[in-house]
């Protein structure tokens, strides 16, 4: 796997989190003042939270100015290969919610999402509603992203994982937001800074399950790495009960992998 510079490449993806990060705080802050005008939030409590947002926002720029100026180039982005696209939509269209399950994480307690991607779909509003109205509540708002992931609506998704990174996250809650950061990365096709994200989200739970699945995916079918891969696979093969769509998709995997090491691929 031919990556370039791994410490530029880190770099890079931390400043796109903090740059991401920053933008965030200045929307919370924005809709904050938008419901007390609305009268949705009381003067007090929206007090606490400028507070809060104000700051993180400071922390995050500290940060940022101790960052090392950019690369004149950017970091290069490859196309996912043409013949891994329907394994990606199995996994957004079907296995989301599922995968979010098998490590531990509810999704709503009132049921699932649409199965038709960018409809109105009821519960999600609700949990919209649920968040706007509790935004320092991360486990709500990983909720919804993940409902939103499943629907394919990967910027409003991608938006809620960065607002958890930056509302003081438990390790578990931002090891699963950083995960599907860069799980979407993947989708966009820039799997370099996707192996980041997950690689960071296995630092902070390296018994993160599902990042786990998702960085043997990105090395199998982003970088074409069977052998780094393959261990990934092997060890999302053994996680107990895990639903029926993904073993499929994870036994497919696996045999394309091994294919490739008994073949010399790389």
């Amino acid at each position: 796997m031919t990556v370039g510079s791994r410490p530029a490449r880190r770099g890079e993806a931390r400043r796109r989190l903090l740059e991401d990060r920053f933008r965030q705080t200045t929307t919370d802050l924005e809709e904050l003042e938008g419901q007390v005008q609305a009268g949705e939030i009381s003067a007090e409590k929206a007090g606490e939270l400028r507070k809060v947002y104000l700051a993180e926002r400071r922390r995050v720029e500290d940060e940022l100015q101790r960052l090392p100026a950019r690369a004149a180039e950017s970091i290069p982005t490859r196309e996912r290969p043409a013949r891994s696209d329907r394994i990606w939509w199995l996994i957004v269209a079907a296995s989301v919610i599922a995968l979010v399950a098998f490590v531990g994480q509810s999704v709503l307690s009132d049921g699932g999402g649409s199965d038709d991607p960018g409809s109105a779909d009821p519960a999600t509003a609700r949990m919209e509603e649920l968040v706007a109205a509790h935004p320092e509540d991360n486990t709500l708002r990983l909720n919804l992203a993940d409902q939103l992931l499943q629907q394919r609506e990967y910027g409003r998704a991608l938006d809620h994982y960065i607002a958890v990174t930056a509302h003081d996250p438990e390790p578990d809650e931002e090891a699963n937001a950083l995960g599907r950061i860069g799980w979407v990365a993947h989708l966009s096709g820039d799997a370099e800074i996707a192996a980041d994200y997950l690689t960071a989200s296995l630092e902070i739970d390296p018994d993160n399950a599902q990042s786990k699945l998702f960085l043997g995916l990105v090395y199998l079918y982003g970088f074409d790495d069977a052998v780094l891969a393959l261990p990934l696979l092997e060890e999302a093969e053994t996680v107990s009960e895990l639903p029926s769509d993904v073993a499929e998709m994870v036994q497919e995997a696996l045999a394309e992998a091994r294919l490739a090491v008994a073949e010399g691929g790389s």
